[in-house]
């Protein structure tokens, strides 16, 4: 079995392993995102994948959806090379229920994955293709609060974004450097609606986003990047809109233990057979075995997208709830 669309034809494999497959066609799904995105997400590690690409999954099997969602990094670029490309932008979501079952179930949602690289310029064109699209309604986020700052503590621009005020649209390095060079090739096109949707566990998170945009449009405007209009554009909330969320969620790091069981044993690692050796705990009565090991610094928050090095501090709290999108009114998602 392999967590690829060729591989999820070996149907009889997976309904062996107890795994439950998308009732919808994930390359079909995906080449319909391609063509014509609707839903864009920024921050597309774990919190993204499993809680709101579930829900996102849930739409699509039940007919309110018939695309996927188009996904953008704008810091990690390895979790697209090494997390999405190699699958075919599945995932493998596993949740544990509270009698100690597990569900383990396949998602095709993911339609595409990008890199938000502007010194990339394949990537750059397809990514203002994307925001160009007449028929994308959202953008939505999971990039922690930091991802929306612009200045330290001491109230300085950050040098990257120092840089992405200087350099202008088209050499942005930033998060809200890139989302608001998206808006101005949008601008361009067409002038065409969107809602922007933080769902990171901020206070008013929608202010802080819509804040960080519109300060970044007005530095460009003053430094003759873009025109005055282009500030107008941004500033109208009948036409780009910044709901505010209430967000509470946690997708804790893949287990070691749940790893093993989904690997066949000839070809686990040697780390997985030692987690394998040092199961320990009492048996879930009724349940499917035992309860996996609580992993180390659970209940303290969670390193972002579970990557090493991220920039970004342990966090817990992250997604609630995600609405099914409409044609586009004033804070609508």
């Amino acid at each position: 079995m392999k967590l690829t669309c060729e591989g999820l034809r070996d149907v009889q494999a997976w309904e062996k392993a107890g795994v439950l497959l998308p009732p919808y066609d994930p390359k079909a799904l995906s080449e319909r995102t391609r063509q014509h995105p609707l839903w864009v997400h920024f921050g597309i590690g774990n919190i993204f994948r499993i809680f709101i690409g579930s829900i996102a999954d849930q739409l699509v099997r039940e007919g309110a959806m018939d695309r996927g969602v188009t996904c953008v990094e704008t810091f990690d670029y390895d979790v697209v090379d090494k997390i999405y490309t190699p699958f075919d932008n599945l995932v493998m979501a596993v949740t544990l229920n509270g009698d100690g079952t597990r569900e383990k179930r396949v998602l095709g949602i993911l339609g595409e994955a990008v890199k938000a690289q502007s010194a990339d310029p394949a990537s750059w064109v397809r990514l203002k293709e994307i925001f160009t699209d007449p028929g994308l309604q959202m953008v939505s986020f999971t990039i922690t609060e930091k991802g929306y700052a612009l200045r330290n503590p001491d109230g300085v621009y950050f040098g990257y974004v120092q840089a992405d005020m200087d350099n202008g649209p088209e050499k942005v390095t930033g998060a809200m450097g890139v989302v608001t060079a998206m808006l101005y090739a949008r601008y361009k096109a067409g002038k065409y609606p969107l809602t922007l949707v933080s769902m990171d566990n901020v206070a008013r998170n929608g202010e802080k986003l819509r804040a960080s945009v519109l300060e970044t449009a007005r530095v460009w405007a003053e430094k003759g990047h873009v025109p005055a209009e282009f500030v107008d554009y941004v500033s109208d909330e009948k036409v780009v809109a910044f709901p505010w969320t209430m967000i509470d969620k946690i997708t804790p790091r893949p287990s070691e233990d749940i790893a093993a069981d989904l690997m066949p044993r000839d070809h686990l690692p040697p780390h997985l057979h030692r987690a394998l050796r040092q199961r320990r705990g009492p048996a879930v009565p009724g349940g499917g075995g035992q309860l996996p090991q609580r992993p180390p610094g659970a209940g303290e928050g969670r390193g972002v997208h579970g990557r090493p090095g991220d920039r970004q501090p342990l966090r817990a709290h992250e997604g609630h709830r995600l609405f099914k999108p409409h044609p586009h009114r004033p804070g609508a998602v």
